[in-house]
């Protein structure tokens, strides 16, 4: 059974508590709400896993050609494209850290090690992959024995309810627990079920679990300050129609990756054929046809074949090659495709590995880059919305405080994201060099260092470093005012010469 099919009951939990004076009338209403969440998880079921059997390489091939022999029509092929297309714009959004107003004392520093612990930077790339195949992954924001913390979610794992007013999720729930099944198969996705689920509502948060024996579900309430459910959605494309966001496989680069594996059959059936050279042979005997038929590889080989009369002819047998087809067509329509597929995800075809004899202009190549870096700009700036809202949502949870009991100063976080044009350390060192040459005072900010791509711990040793530089430097120029000589004043021991 399917995850949604186990959780088709999971609202009871719920129920069980309209009798009670005080939440009895939410818990109902919560129950209906649960219920909903849970029909959208099913109603997705099948689509998301065909989304990720794109991405992985493993959906069936739908067309098969006509010729193909029936020995190769369950031939499993898979095409790469999907990945590159996804893995394009997650290697070029990354998150840099978080910043705060000129008023934050220390809020930085308190946000910096939230987010080391939390594993904000790495943890956002791996749900950003998944909203990219699904359109939608989900963040919950939550407290174990360390302080705050953040559990990332697929669409297979949770499912929400958007809430258009607000322009936020008007509840969801997440499966956080998994218990085995007695009979374990070794596929971890049938050998499990969910065994605890948790509902957030703007109001606080449902745990439900499921007992091992009786397998029925218990709910327990935990009433939270925070002001809006604790589950935030990372989308991807949104629209007025789609608020959760839509695949990053578009129904073109579908249909590209179905052609790319018929075409890839119809390679893979023409190597053979290349590899093999067709022979033919006339005015054989019915045994020597026979003997033929038995020994073809024999025959296709080369190998020494010796052949007598045919006795009903009086003549010795013929023999001769087929004209080897070209497998030029096939390769033309798999650059073909190549070309549409990278037309279709905005990214240079360079990024798809396809040789071609007539490489792609470099007018080309920088245009279907700004295509990319478009895209990614406009995931960034979205998707910094979002984890902005798990920042304040992360500050909130350590504060022990709602939203709006953080001080303005918390509430000035904001997100920086690097710049998707600079991929490497490199290029973003050369990008901030040119920049310094025309704003000089850009060489001794924070900026320069933070964007030339330096690691964290490396960052602070800099800043450090370029402080007592920049206290050195005011020292000596206040002793050179006063007509001080400073330079035998400390000896390397540390006392006076």
């Amino acid at each position: 059974m399917s995850d949604a099919s186990e959780l088709m009951n999971v609202h009871t939990a719920l129920l069980e508590w309209a009798g009670d004076p005080d939440i009895g009338e939410m818990a109902a209403a919560d129950a209906q709400d649960l219920r909903q969440c849970v029909m959208v998880m099913s109603a997705n079921e099948d689509r998301n896993e065909r989304l990720y059997e794109i991405y992985e390489g493993t959906v069936p091939l739908a067309k098969v050609p006509t010729i193909v022999p029936d020995r190769y029509k369950d031939l499993r092929i898979g095409c790469p494209w999907p990945e590159v297309a996804v893995q394009s714009v997650v290697e070029r959004s990354r998150v840099s850290g978080f910043v705060f107003g000129p008023d934050a004392d220390g809020e930085d520093e308190a946000m910096r090690e939230i987010s080391e612990r939390c594993d904000l930077a790495l943890g956002y790339q791996a749900a950003l992959t998944d909203s990219l195949i699904s359109g939608v992954s989900f963040a919950v924001v939550g407290r174990d024995e360390l302080g705050a913390c953040v559990r990332w979610h697929t669409s297979r794992s949770a499912a929400g309810v958007w809430d258009y007013a607000n322009n936020r999720l008007a509840c969801g729930f997440a499966i956080v627990d998994r218990a085995r099944r007695r009979e374990v198969t070794g596929d971890e996705a049938s050998d499990t079920v969910p065994s605890k689920v948790d509902f957030y509502t703007p109001r606080g948060c449902w745990e439900i679990t499921r007992s091992g024996s009786t397998r029925a579900w218990s709910a327990s309430w935990l009433p939270d300050v925070m002001g809006e459910p604790r589950i935030v959605a990372l989308v991807f494309r949104p629209d007025g129609e789609h608020p959760l966001g839509r695949s990053r496989f578009s129904e073109p680069m579908r249909a590209c990756v179905q052609e790319y594996m018929a075409n890839a059959l119809n390679l893979h059936v023409a190597s053979e054929f290349t590899a093999l050279g067709q022979k033919w042979a006339t005015g054989l005997s019915d045994e020597q046809y026979e003997a033929l038929a038995s020994a073809k590889w024999k025959f296709s080989a080369d190998e020494a074949i010796l052949a007598t009369e045919n006795p009903n002819t009086n003549a010795a047998p013929q023999f001769g090659n087929f004209t080897q087809q070209s497998m030029e067509p096939i390769l033309s329509v798999k650059r073909s495709l190549a070309t549409d597929f990278a037309a279709a995800a905005s990214i240079p075809i360079s990024e798809l590995l396809t040789q071609d004899s007539n490489p792609t202009s470099a007018e080309a190549l920088t245009a279907a880059k700004d295509k990319l870096i478009a895209l990614v700009e406009s995931v960034n700036a979205r998707n910094s919305r979002t984890l902005r809202k798990i920042a304040l949502m992360l500050m909130a949870v350590e504060s022990d405080c709602g939203i709006d009991g953080l001080t303005d100063a918390q509430r000035s976080v904001m997100v920086h994201m690097r710049r998707p044009e600079t991929m490497s350390a490199a290029a973003e060192s050369d990008a901030i060099l040119k920049k310094s040459s025309v704003f000089p005072f850009l060489a001794t900010s924070d900026v320069a260092i933070e964007e030339a791509g330096f690691t964290e711990d490396q960052q602070e040793r800099l800043k450090s470093d370029r402080d007592r530089w920049e206290s050195r430097q005011a020292v000596a120029q206040a002793a050179q005012s006063a007509g001080l000589d400073l330079s035998g004043a400390a000896a390397p021991g540390g006392g006076a010469e």
